[in-house]
């Protein structure tokens, strides 16, 4: 292993991050390679088949995993043991398709990163790994975890390596569910005959900061939304959104997000206010709808969720659509309020719409990473800098690469109410004149509707 660079005070654990072309870097571009599109990982794969984790060490010994380690960002470590050696190999998050990033020598106390590896996450396991009290491992059982609270890593980062499974024979000994946002899993992939599906709440199973298991534990990873996960999320949703979804002929539909959770547009109604002026003025038929925080469908299932809090958030965004309706008054827009929906019947609405303007981050997702629709999104000024629109087209299948409102028209806004103000991320922001803005939204919907 390469020099470390850096040492953890707390443990000793020498450090290091590698260099294309080390040992470890070899092996982990080995077990990460994705076998379709940005989707299903090679190591993920072969356990699938295998049901155990098996890799070939120096002088062709073959190590075997028989622990598994799990923090509750699901993110996993796996010890391997064979020919008196033994060590540790990490993922990553979700984020990253559960990519292999880490290598920890118990022994030598050395950690081998790759250059995009989470040094947190990896920190935390090898302090858990040094600090002893290791269960007994097992070569038995072998578990698939799948699921993630949040939709958008779901169909992103899980659900299309799911798909590239299907017809595939599988050694596991069965498939542990801890979240359904859209629709039942088993709705949405068809896993082989005889493996259990089963059932979990993450905070029961697995509370731990870290906590260990014996045997394989895993998820399967992708960072692209497939055109089959497009297919298999629309079919789910259809038919969950009621008889009114049908659009009349010769109406256009806008899709608004309204949102009040972190990354905010403090002053949207005004916007909205004048933007619906000006497309009533248009006097062309066309209908608004308001998208909000969509309840996940699984919102009920104990312990995975706090459901008071969840429909707090919602209740949140409902009133700000009733104040924007009230703002707006009579016109010759019909606004059609979605924000009480839940998200496979918003997902099911969204399907329908011509053109969208939305917030960054996870309401756009519901729509443009799901559809091939043209949209406008508002962020802050922070993340206009990272120039997000090609990344953001990028992750999914015939996503239309979308416009952003300038950053000229957009400033920082202190809160008092977002607990994520610090994080440039997630701070939220001011409309400079919202006039303005509603008509650079105006006509970029116009162009798009040719109106």
């Amino acid at each position: 292993m390469p020099a470390p660079a850096q040492t953890d005070t707390q443990t000793g654990l020498g450090i290091t991050r590698l260099e294309p072309g080390d040992a470890q870097s070899v092996l982990f571009e080995h077990l990460n390679a994705y076998t379709a599109e940005r989707q299903l990982r090679r190591y993920q794969s072969d356990i699938w088949r295998e049901g155990s984790f098996s890799i070939r060490a120096s002088g062709n010994v073959a190590l075997h995993c028989d622990l598994t380690l799990f923090a509750p960002v699901k993110a996993y470590a796996w010890r391997f043991c064979g020919g008196g050696r033994i060590f540790w190999l990490a993922s990553s998050g979700p984020n990253m398709g559960y990519a292999i990033n880490a290598l920890i020598d118990p022994d030598t106390r050395q950690m081998a990163l790759a250059p995009d590896a989470d040094l947190d996450i990896a920190l935390a396991f090898a302090r858990y790994i040094l600090a002893g009290a290791l269960p007994g491992g097992a070569t038995e059982p072998c578990y698939l975890l799948a699921g993630h609270q949040n939709f958008a890593h779901f169909i992103w980062n899980e659900m299309s390596g799911l798909l590239e499974l299907e017809g595939q024979a599988s050694a596991i000994s069965g498939v542990l569910v801890s979240y359904e946002p859209i629709a039942p899993l088993t709705e949405l992939i068809a896993f082989p005959p005889g493996i259990e599906v089963r059932q979990i709440a993450v905070s029961r199973e697995f509370g731990a900061p870290v906590s260990a298991h014996a045997g394989v534990l895993f998820s399967v990873g992708a960072e692209f939304v497939s055109a089959n996960t497009q297919r298999r999320v629309a079919a789910a949703c259809a038919g969950r959104a009621g008889g009114q979804i049908l659009k009349p002929a010769c109406t256009k539909r806008i899709w608004l997000s309204l949102r009040t959770l972190y990354r905010t547009a403090v002053n949207e109604l005004e916007a909205f206010q004048e933007l619906i002026a000006l497309l009533s003025e248009t006097k062309a038929p066309c209908q608004i709808l308001l998208d909000g925080y969509s309840l996940p469908s699984d919102l009920e299932f104990p312990f995975r969720y706090y459901p008071d809090y969840e429909r707090s958030l919602s209740e949140q965004v409902r009133e700000r659509a009733r104040r924007l309706i009230e703002m707006t008054g009579p016109s010759g827009v019909e606004i059609i309020d979605l924000t009480g929906c839940n998200l496979p019947a918003a997902i099911a609405w969204a399907a329908t719409a011509d053109v969208y303007i939305c917030h960054h981050g996870t309401q756009q997702h519901k729509i443009g990473w799901l559809n091939a629709t043209p949209g406008m999104i508002h962020v802050n000024p922070h993340v206009l800098r990272t120039q997000p629109a090609h990344w953001m087209a990028n992750q999914a299948h015939g996503a239309i690469l979308p416009d952003y409102l300038p950053g000229d028209m957009v400033e920082d806004q202190e809160t008092a109410t977002n607990t994520r103000q610090h994080d440039p991320y997630f701070r939220d922001y001011n409309f400079i004149d919202p006039k303005a803005a509603a008509r650079a939204m105006f006509a970029f919907v116009c162009g798009v509707l040719g109106t």
